[in-house]
């Protein structure tokens, strides 16, 4: 049961990158699914667990990568605006660099002032798709799960024989004679 689990949760991460068009992610999943599996022979759920978990690593790099961009760029800014604010103000020799406190509250309500009821509309029903399209994706997995199970029962079956082994074998002497 937890194999499953573990393939579903994976299937889910691959999708998520998939939308997300983060394709550094997806290479990634593949990449770690095919050697994990093929060539260092690991049974398909730690596979599957083990591509999932990178997958996420890769874009959480990719977030922070992006993130410490953005804070460089506001810090060039800053001091941009203290070289200003020194030619100004000779006098002052403070090396402190105070950062502007941000109100939440009036900054949330400008942006509601932005919105017109029109658009509001549109994004409740947007989220109002979006939640039924996640309801039914989860009652589809739901009932893939019982096939999961059979297909990793049948796995299981093959392996135990070494079928599954020799026909991975014939497929890697393929690629071989093609390259």
């Amino acid at each position: 049961m937890i194999e499953s689990l573990i393939v579903i949760i994976s299937l889910f991460i691959l999708c998520t990158t998939i939308s997300m068009q983060d394709w550094k992610s997806v290479i990634i999943f593949l990449s770690v699914l095919i050697l994990s599996f093929y060539v260092l022979k690991l049974e398909l759920y730690i596979s599957f667990g083990l591509s999932g978990i990178c997958a996420c690593l890769m874009n959480l790099c990719i977030r922070l990568e992006h993130f410490s961009q953005n804070n460089i760029v506001d810090e060039e800014v800053e001091e941009e605006d203290d070289d200003e604010a020194e030619t100004d103000d000779e006098d002052d020799d403070d090396d402190e660099v105070e950062t502007p406190k941000i109100d939440v509250t009036s900054t949330i309500e400008g942006a509601l002032q932005n919105f017109d009821p029109k658009t509001l509309r549109d994004m409740t029903k947007d989220t109002k798709s979006l939640i039924k399209e996640q309801t039914d994706l989860m009652a589809t997995i739901s009932k893939m799960q019982p096939v999961i199970e059979k297909g990793m029962e049948m796995l299981d079956k093959y392996q135990g024989s070494g079928k599954t082994e020799e026909l991975f074998n014939k497929f890697s002497n393929l690629q071989k004679a093609k390259n």
